[in-house]
């Protein structure tokens, strides 16, 4: 370790929920034209959860 490292904690929080942005999609199939379409997915096989983290750090010399 450096001399100039220094004892320290940090603790990062973090969190949000889920969701989906639409996408283009196309669907090729033989013989026919191609499907163009704007893709919306959903995600609420139990409506909305929010998801959380957090981490913490006990050390010397993080962050620099």
């Amino acid at each position: 370790m450096a001399a100039s490292a220094a004892a320290g904690w940090r603790v990062d929080v973090s969190g949000g929920t889920a969701w989906n942005a639409a996408t283009p999609l196309i669907i090729r199939q033989e013989g026919e034209e191609p499907l163009h379409l704007i893709a919306q997915y959903s995600t609420r096989p139990l409506a909305d959860v929010p998801y959380y983290a957090v981490h913490g750090l006990i050390g010397l010399g993080f962050g620099r």
